[in-house]
């Protein structure tokens, strides 16, 4: 690499370059520049913006907006990048406007170590793990913490648990029409007090109709689990 002037380095071609022909490194008052152009055309085709504050405007990219902007045109590194286009993607970004800051990222992210976060994570599509548990302050021994592993299974199930004492209804959550395969529910019951010759008479996705054998309903007293699988996603693929 080698000084192009006050403010400006260019990296040199070849397998250890930053394919590219040139960078520059642009000091402004409030912010710093990376740009980067493509080997053959030589038009900008990706940039990094990294900001002290939020009010320069000397950079119509959507830098400004953020403490740090990475940024490229990805659908045609040959064409030059237009910040204010729909064609520019940013690919990570920390945005100021939150309280503690946002950090936006397209695509993957690969790591080695421990990631610790204090706030809430959101993730639109698929989280897998080897391990799913949590781990809260103990309820009564200030010295430990609990852990608490995730029951797993191979469904995407969901299930609804309660107790029944003198009915023979079990309502099920109303949205259940539209979440999860009728033919997929199960029911178990277990008699509280004494035994009860209960059995499952009718399955609905709105309820659970519970008989009990040359007994009224009145004397029906049990406890219940019902599961089912839901359908408003792919069934879980168990061997990949």
């Amino acid at each position: 690499m080698v000084n192009g002037g006050p403010n400006n380095f260019y990296g040199s071609s070849g397998e250890n370059s930053f394919h590219c022909t040139d960078t520059s490194v642009v000091s402004g008052q409030n912010y710093i520049s990376l740009k980067f152009r493509n080997d053959d055309s030589n038009v900008l085709n990706s940039a990094i913006y990294i900001q002290a504050t939020q009010d320069h405007d000397e950079e119509s990219a959507a830098g400004s907006k953020f403490l740090f902007n990475a940024f490229s045109n990805t659908d045609d590194p040959t064409e030059d990048l237009d910040h204010n286009s729909a064609q520019t993607y940013n690919l990570l970004t920390i945005d100021p406007n939150a309280t503690a800051g946002t950090l936006n990222v397209k695509g993957s992210i690969s790591g080695s170590g421990n990631l610790d976060i204090d706030g809430n994570v959101s993730v639109d599509g698929v989280l897998t793990a080897t391990r799913k548990s949590f781990l809260i302050p103990h309820p009564t021994d200030e010295d430990k913490q609990l852990q608490y592993a995730s029951l797993e299974g191979p469904e995407n199930g969901v299930y609804i648990r309660g107790k029944l004492k003198g009915d023979d209804i079990i309502e099920l959550p109303h949205y259940w029409t539209e979440l999860i395969d009728k033919d997929s529910i199960t029911v178990s019951l277990t008699p509280i007090g004494n035994f009860q010759y209960l059995y499952v008479r009718d399955i609905s996705t709105k309820q659970i109709m519970v008989g009990i054998n040359d007994k009224p309903t009145r004397r029906i007293y049990c406890h219940y689990v019902v599961y089912a699988e839901r359908k408003d996603i792919d069934k879980l693929e168990v061997e990949i």
